[in-house]
């Protein structure tokens, strides 16, 4: 029997970890956020799922590594995940590819879901072994991600967990992504609109990836398509005509009374 590989083992040490720490934590929001949520982002857009462990990987890999990502970041890769949910995608950034990302970011409009989050990463940041900490941190923002402009601005890797988002949402999530300075390579389960890609591109020849999702049977091969951009055109110049009708859509502002709160677990 061929030996186990230390990769295979850190693995499973991460995934023990993370399972411990998101014990009893389900997704629900409550009534008025599932309101709010399907409200502003499409009709479904409440409905929750979410990239398994090994799926998230499958993502990750995809994100740093050609044919998706052609580029290296200038200074230090930062990990945006824009409906965060309970920030599971943003802990495996953290962890799994801390060495890659500098930061993982996580965006979430429910209150209810950023506080499973927020205690799931306690949870990790106390139960992990020092050596399993591979220097990344992690943070948490409760908002609204179409007005999160501090976590795209710093983001070189953005994931979307978009499968239920509307036209409009994906729209003005382009919009949003396309003027972030360092980004170099997006994920996303709905594919964009076709005029919203100018400074992106799908990758040719193979335009996406297969990631098991939660709502997949477990002894299942299936997987969901995700959609992988990268970065084709300086951010300044040459933009695609077609996308002066992505101008005329704008961001409303939140519902009154939903804050933002950023908390910050130093994982090293």
């Amino acid at each position: 029997m061929a030996p186990t590989s230390p990769r295979t083992i850190h693995n499973a040490r991460v995934d023990a970890a993370i399972n411990a720490a998101f014990v009893g934590l389900d997704g629900r929001a409550s009534a008025q956020e599932v309101t709010d949520i399907d409200s502003r982002f499409g009709s479904t857009a409440s409905t929750y799922g979410e990239v398994t462990l090994d799926g998230g990987r499958v993502i990750l890999q995809a994100l740093i590594h050609p044919p998706f990502c052609t580029s290296a970041p200038c200074d230090g890769a930062c990990f945006v995940d824009l409906g965060s949910g309970e920030g599971k995608m943003v802990a495996l950034a953290a962890m799994c590819a801390g060495v890659f990302f500098s930061r993982s970011i996580g965006v979430e409009y429910s209150q209810t879901r950023h506080a499973s989050a927020t205690l799931a990463c306690q949870r990790l940041h106390t139960m992990v072994d020092p050596r399993e900490r591979l220097g990344s941190s992690i943070e948490l923002v409760c908002g609204d991600m179409l007005q999160a402009h501090d976590a795209t601005h710093a983001a070189t890797h953005v994931y979307l967990s978009s499968l239920l988002f509307s036209r409009e949402t994906m729209l003005l999530l382009a919009q949003m992504l396309d003027a972030a300075p360092k980004l170099l390579a997006i994920a996303s389960l709905q594919e964009f609109p076709l005029e919203s890609s100018w400074s992106f591109a799908l990758a040719r020849g193979r335009r996406t990836v297969r990631a098991r999702m939660t709502w997949h049977e477990a002894d299942s091969d299936q997987g969901s398509e995700v959609f992988m951009y990268r970065r084709t055109r300086d951010l300044h110049t040459n933009r695609n005509p077609m996308v002066r009708l992505l101008w005329t859509h704008q961001v409303s502002p939140s519902p009154v009374g939903h804050a933002s709160v950023r908390i910050w677990i130093r994982c090293v």
